[in-house]
């Protein structure tokens, strides 16, 4: 079994998730039962009446892994965008050392028969019969991330997660939004914080430092590393880039949707004061000004992450606080909303600039431009 992964650098970091990845590519083998390795869930349950990626946890001696089983929708094929941006950000944005908060890409495969040995146990036989999908599947295998989503590991705590470490991890998502943002005209339409995944590690000594345009930010190292993840839906708008999802043709790149659908679930979350009040007030006061104290105190999230008592069970939200839905996104400069590079410069970051005359012990550089 492998080793939870701790380190003192993020030099070693990577040179575990590399040396894990040679030794995966050893082990994996599409012709034995569970890929040659030990096949953990990384749900409860598999749900059979939704046609998406079903995640996985493989392990072995050797190496440990996490994939995603892509049955095929006839109609409409969500996996090839998914897997191809996945490999696309690993090699230029991680492994370049622009920003850590992309998943570290391991493989793919296409095209692997439902009957393959491989997915022994499966329901993928059983999901042909009932959904209009094809008899193969596709794969997607990347680094093992250790500690879940960001919902279920929020969730999880014994404590509310203070506001420096709140401030941390806001910043991390912040400053890659602003990095995919700007280089790819990048569009994630599910950055939900149970698609944002949460690497625990033993990193808690000396900063980051994250350089974006010349601006330059030190993040005190927490000893939580955030993972963008779940390109489903995601889209790419540069026309460079040959990978773009046309899920919808008539969608446009918006440089605001995918930050305020992050913060606007995380005040779903069991937030400390300052953070709630960090997110309220990016918002028109018009809009604050619909709802009581006590309900923005209580700020239910519109979109449940929580499993239902039934699964045949609708999630009512006609009683949540719904900002993120009033706004016309098409037209968020209207509102002088904040999108992620402007965030970069608000106030609430101002602790992460370092002043003159200060020398901390700097373990990575992340730099954009």
């Amino acid at each position: 079994m492998s080793k939870l992964i701790t380190f003192m650098s993020y030099e070693k970091y990577l040179s575990i998730i590399k040396m894990s990845h040679s030794n995966f590519e050893k082990v994996f083998d599409l012709k034995k039962v569970n890929f040659n390795m030990q096949m953990l869930t990384l749900r409860d349950s598999i749900r059979k009446d939704d046609i998406k990626g079903i995640p996985f946890l493989l392990r072995s001696l050797e190496a440990s892994a996490m994939i995603k089983i892509y049955p095929i929708d006839k109609d409409y094929d969500n996996s090839y965008s998914e897997m191809e941006i996945c490999k696309l950000f690993s090699k230029e944005i991680l492994l370049k050392n622009i920003s850590p908060c992309i998943v570290y890409f391991y493989k793919k495969h296409n095209n692997i028969n439902n009957n393959s040995v491989c997915f022994k146990g499966l329901p993928l036989k059983e999901m042909e019969k009932e959904f209009n999908i094809e008899k193969h599947s596709n794969i997607l295998a990347t680094e093992y991330v250790n500690g879940k989503d960001l919902f279920t590991w929020e969730r999880d705590q014994k404590y509310i997660v203070p506001d420096n470490i709140w401030a941390n991890i806001i910043f991390q998502v912040v400053y890659t939004l602003a990095v995919l943002q700007d280089h790819y005209k990048f569009c994630h339409n599910d950055l939900s914080p149970s698609n944002i995944l949460v690497n625990i590690n033993d990193m808690k000594t000396g900063y980051f430092k994250f350089i974006y345009k010349q601006k330059e930010y030190y993040l005190k190292r927490e000893g939580i590393l955030c993972k963008l993840w779940d390109y489903e839906f995601s889209s790419l708008y540069k026309p460079s880039c040959k990978i773009i999802n046309n899920m919808d043709f008539t969608r446009k790149f918006n440089k605001f949707k995918d930050l305020h659908f992050f913060l606007n679930n995380l005040l779903g979350m069991n937030l400390p004061d300052k953070t709630r009040n960090f997110i309220l007030s990016l918002y028109p006061e018009h809009l604050l000004n619909n709802y009581s104290k006590e309900e923005l105190s209580e700020y239910p999230s519109y979109f449940d992450d929580s499993d239902s008592e039934s699964d045949d069970e609708e999630y009512d939200d006609t009683s949540s606080i719904d900002i993120f839905h009033q706004l016309n996104w098409l037209t968020g400069d209207k509102y002088d909303l904040y999108y992620p590079e402007k965030l970069l410069e608000h106030a609430y970051f101002k602790e992460f600039i370092l002043e003159s005359g200060v020398n901390l012990f700097v373990d990575q550089t992340f730099s954009y431009k």
